[in-house]
């Protein structure tokens, strides 16, 4: 996997390895060090060392080795489709968004190659584990438009929880 960086102005002057190492915090300053000898490309004569000072709008490249994605369920039900409004029916252990341990395996990356040519974006949270109804836009204005709705409280949104035993209350809040 390659990840580009373009240094911003307020970076200007810094040691690469410092720059890095505030860009990529969960990372020491010595793996940082070690990347930059061995894993970092730049258009340019000469080799970047972690001492050389970087400059403003210069870019590079950290070749970063791709852990492969926990296995994830790679469907998702189509429930309703007008065009400006998307439901579909997301299973559990399917995340919506990109983290660090999922790209590929995510709704968002699913929608792309299912909804070619369409910018399908989630309205609403919805976690990993949770299965259920996940509303999004179908283009940028309309995907705005359900956010601000679900922000302003008015969407309702319920969930059902199966249990084994005997729940201890009548009503969760």
């Amino acid at each position: 996997m390659r990840v580009r960086f373009t240094v911003e102005e307020n970076y200007a002057g810094w040691r690469l390895d410092r720059y890095l190492q505030d860009k990529v915090r969960r990372l020491s300053r010595s793996r940082i060090q070690k990347l930059i000898e061995t894993r970092l490309e730049h258009e340019g004569p000469g080799r970047l060392k972690p001492s050389t000072r970087v400059a403003a709008g210069q870019c590079f490249v950290l070749l970063k080795e791709a852990e492969p994605e926990p296995e994830t369920p790679l469907d998702f039900g189509l429930v309703h489709d007008d065009g400006a409004l998307i439901v579909v029916d997301k299973p559990a252990g399917l995340p919506v968004h990109p983290t660090a341990r999922y790209l590929l395996h995510t709704f968002t990356a699913l929608a792309r190659e299912r909804f070619p040519g369409r910018k399908v974006d989630p309205a609403h949270r919805l976690d990993r584990e949770t299965s259920g109804l996940l509303c999004c836009g179908g283009a940028p204005p309309h995907t705005g438009t359900l956010k601000r709705a679900f922000a302003a409280g008015r969407v309702e949104k319920s969930y059902l929880a199966i249990i084994e035993g005997e729940p201890r209350a009548e009503r969760f809040l």
